[in-house]
């Protein structure tokens, strides 16, 4: 099986006696496994820079590929697709249908996801060109080798929380530990009827860590507050203890 370089570039025109002298009575998957058959294999390119492994590229997916499926009358393009972003972080989830191009309700679809990883603008269509690329190769039951994309030098950097005045939001173990204390003076507080010393340590905790520790036991059994301890929170009375309270009432 030759490589992709000598895969040689054709106009459509020049696949269409070929696949009328199938006829053109063949269903989707038929053409699919007449064209399964002209490819079996894809040699894998160098090691880029910044990866550890040898991949296959989707250039050279498409190039081997789409000859063989226009040969014999399937067209295929991406469907549905959906995606997410976290932080550098494109999420891609999409499908590839396969079409007979005699009979357009003749088709199959091919879902796949994709993931790219890109510190400017490029995530997207990475993680697209990812999805294609897999869903051909497993339509087509097509062999590379070993492994997928393993590796890709850029790391994945999560996306930092911020609440409304500015500060990070942490995740909820490191706020139990940085806001310990203030937790303690609370839920004393709160046991014991007398707000003041409690609403002034709510007070203190930036809006980051009062966002991570009001989490709903319900949801997480880590979390510092009961919801009886929440309702007390959201009430008038606590809101309006304490010295935080009586300070900005006096700045008005």
């Amino acid at each position: 099986m030759g490589t992709v370089s000598e895969v040689r570039e054709v106009a459509y025109d020049e696949f269409v006696p070929s696949s009328r002298m199938a006829g053109t009575d063949l269903n989707v998957h038929q053409r699919l496994a007449a064209a399964m058959g002209e490819v079996s294999y894809i040699q894998k390119d160098d090691i880029k820079p910044g990866m550890k492994y040898r991949v296959v590229t989707h250039d050279k997916v498409t190039a081997l590929v789409r000859p063989a499926l226009l040969k014999h009358g399937i067209v295929y393009y991406p469907v549905d697709l959906k995606h997410t972003q976290e932080g550098n972080r494109t999420e891609v989830a999409l499908t590839v249908r396969f079409v007979n191009i005699d009979n357009p309700a003749d088709h199959f679809d091919v879902p796949s996801l994709g993931f790219g990883l890109d510190s400017q603008d490029k995530g997207p269509g990475k993680a697209i060109s990812y999805s294609v690329k897999y869903a051909l190769l497993k339509a087509m039951g097509l062999e590379t080798g070993d492994d997928p994309d393993l590796d890709q030098k850029t790391e994945h950097i999560e996306e930092a929380r911020t609440a409304p005045d500015g500060s990070v939001v942490p995740d909820l173990f490191q706020a139990l530990v940085e806001c310990s204390n203030e937790i303690e003076i609370i839920l004393a507080s709160v046991e014991s009827g007398d707000y003041s010393a409690g609403a002034d340590a709510w007070h203190s905790l930036t809006g980051g860590q009062k966002s991570a520790l009001w989490v709903a036991p319900s949801k997480n059994k880590h979390a510092p507050f009961t919801t009886h301890v929440r309702d007390v929170l959201k009430s008038k009375d606590f809101r309006e203890a304490g010295a935080y309270f009586n300070q900005e009432n006096n700045n008005v």
